[in-house]
């Protein structure tokens, strides 16, 4: 049953391939990942639903930088396999991430 799924990632920084090497050196600095003093990111999914053939609805929890959020992946399953007593699966997820928290004050 889909429900009963899980999804858990670790995702090293180190290796990110971007468009040329100023933009690797960029995006791996403080800037943006700071890969040097975060090197993973991590990805726990909290809920997963069928959304159609082949594809998935894969909620769960992004950390960059040590910051969590709440993000939606949608998933296409592209290969099966059942080897060893195990059922292993190949996907490829895409979702979107927002760069920027907001603050919310007290009004004095």
């Amino acid at each position: 049953e889909v429900g009963k799924s899980s999804v858990q990632l670790t995702l090293p920084r180190a290796g990110l391939d971007g468009s040329s090497d100023m933009c690797d050196a960029h995006v791996n600095s403080g800037d943006f990942f700071d890969s040097a003093r975060f090197p993973v990111a991590t990805f726990k999914s909290t809920k997963v639903e069928a959304a159609g053939e082949g594809k998935l609805k894969v909620t769960g929890d992004l950390t960059i930088k040590d910051i969590s959020q709440s993000v939606v992946l949608d998933v296409t399953l592209n290969k099966r396999e059942d080897k060893d007593g195990r059922s292993k699966i190949g996907f490829d997820a895409t979702g979107v991430v927002r760069r920027t928290r907001r603050t919310v004050s007290a009004a004095q």
